[in-house]
């Protein structure tokens, strides 16, 4: 890997993805309902340096979002968490450092519930727990990965340093 940012498409060509970096730890980056991937423009040249860095758009995110929405998949969090898991897979990588911001925090412990063998470490920025228990709420869905968190994970939740 090299330091220029390089896109992919990603999870039956729906999302789009960028991978920089160097280093063999992966970072995976995923931003907040409202932003897209770009969100980590000014934090990626700092991980750069020493992780291979990749960041995605979620489903409905970034240009051409509406093509990557899928109304059924992703009508609760459990969707976006198969997309992220989806998006490891493609990848080919076996384990992540994973940093989540606002409702992607959500979307990273239900996904480190469903694979916890593929995540080293999640970081939290702002996580919003508003998403857990609030079934009017259209990204509903996380509750039982919360509520079962501590049992299933087995690392730490610290940063990368």
């Amino acid at each position: 890997m090299t330091n220029q940012p390089s896109d992919v498409t990603t999870t039956s060509n729906r999302l789009k993805a960028t991978w920089s970096g160097s280093g063999d730890a992966v970072v995976v980056l995923s931003h907040g309902v409202g932003s897209d991937q770009t969100s980590w423009e000014y934090i990626r040249p700092v991980l750069d340096a020493n992780f291979r860095v990749l960041s995605y758009n979620l489903a409905g995110c970034g240009d051409h979002g509406e093509a990557s929405y899928d109304l059924h998949l992703h009508s609760s969090l459990f969707g976006y968490a198969d997309d992220l898991l989806a998006l490891i897979a493609e990848q080919q990588v076996s384990r992540v450092h994973y940093v989540g911001h606002s409702v992607s925090g959500m979307i990273g412990m239900i996904a480190a519930v469903a694979r916890p063998e593929l995540f080293d470490r999640l970081v939290f920025l702002q996580p919003s727990p508003c998403y857990l228990n609030d079934p009017s709420h259209q990204l509903y869905g996380a509750t039982r990965a919360a509520s079962s968190i501590k049992a299933y994970l087995p690392f730490t939740l610290l940063s990368l340093e």
